[in-house]
């Protein structure tokens, strides 16, 4: 998979809207069991959640091959409780 990386959460976030934008994503809540629009459901708000990487960074999903690799390290670790 690849991402597109920033310094800062805005541009990111920015980055993401355009995203979400071009790809014309219904922004109406959906079902997810039956599949029938739900307009009181949470709606659609961006492409993909902005995330912060170990080194400061902040990332999101390419929605295609553009972008680049993110070594594993980088990524944020969450432990759940066992």
């Amino acid at each position: 998979m690849k991402y597109f990386i920033f310094l800062t959460k805005e541009e990111a976030e920015q980055k993401n809207l355009e995203i979400y934008n071009s790809l014309n994503i219904n922004p109406v809540g959906v079902n997810a069991a039956t599949g029938q629009s739900q307009p009181d459901a949470q709606q659609t708000l961006g492409w993909d959640i902005v995330q912060q990487l170990t080194d400061g960074r902040w990332y999101i999903s390419s929605p295609d091959e553009t972008g680049e690799e993110i070594p594993e390290e980088l990524f944020v670790k969450v432990k759940f409780p066992v």
